[in-house]
């Protein structure tokens, strides 16, 4: 499939738009809203995580501290080089507290609430790691498209005990992963990942939720934040932009 073969392309732009996001570039009104949007490359990383995840699992059959060793290796090395000139450095611009470090270094901190936190995505994706071969198991025991959808809305409702909190950053993500593990069932069962038909559907759901963004953005902001209107969407956003990057992608090739 061309979202398995084109997948590091997604994370490549995903990258490009979270930078863009968090930079602080004056861009003309109608181009802007694509770097308001820039955090969606998050979700992007979520989706392509949860695919990388189904085969990540399979590969290592059951064999659970295996697959959590294998993914914290591709990771951490980097990270932590990177915590270290970062600590280093607000170390001599400001302060922080040794107990502050190791909530950096064990990815915890961000989770008890500890302040200057390298980056919460590093705590949702170890988080991640350690939860996804639970995930890949629901995937695998049941192939009713019906249950599948209780589960993604199942994911999704999850986040109402998490509402006007920080933590609803990382736990609105949850379905999009889980939808990433669920497409990559498909596309190792050679199956039709997404019709044409689904494909326009999306694409004009995805513009819907987008305006409807845009307008609490303009009107009241705070439910952005407080309800997680800023990261549900993306669980049909972020996929439907997958698609169309390795759609692209292929048609190019």
């Amino acid at each position: 499939s061309s979202l398995i073969k084109y997948r590091s392309c997604c994370m490549a732009i995903a990258i490009i738009w979270i930078v863009l996001y968090h930079s602080n570039l004056s861009l003309p009104i109608g181009i802007n809203v694509i770097q308001v949007f820039g955090y969606g490359g998050v979700d992007i990383f979520f989706f392509c995580s949860g695919i990388g995840a189904w085969y990540s699992v399979n590969k290592y059959k059951g064999e659970y501290c295996k697959y959590v060793k294998h993914s914290l290796l591709k990771i951490m090395p980097a990270y932590y080089i990177i915590l270290l000139v970062w600590t280093i450095f607000l170390a001599r611009v400001e302060t922080i507290s040794l107990k502050e470090i190791i909530g950096n270094v064990t990815c915890t901190g961000w989770l008890l609430g500890m302040d200057n936190q390298f980056n919460w995505y590093m705590t949702a994706l170890v988080a991640f790691y350690f939860v996804a071969p639970f995930f890949v198991g629901l995937a695998k025991k049941y192939d009713s498209l019906k249950i599948q959808i209780f589960f993604v809305l199942f994911f999704s409702f999850l986040g109402i005990f998490f509402v006007k909190s920080n933590l609803l950053m990382m736990i609105s993500r949850v379905p999009i992963s889980y939808l990433g593990i669920l497409l990559a069932k498909r596309i190792e069962r050679n199956e039709i990942v997404v019709s044409s038909k689904l494909f326009i559907c999306t694409v004009g759901v995805s513009a819907c939720l987008l305006g409807l963004m845009l307008f609490f953005m303009l009107f009241n902001n705070e439910i952005l934040w407080d309800f997680g209107v800023w990261w549900y969407p993306m669980i049909i956003i972020a996929p439907t932009i997958c698609l169309a990057i390795s759609t692209i992608c292929e048609a190019i090739q």
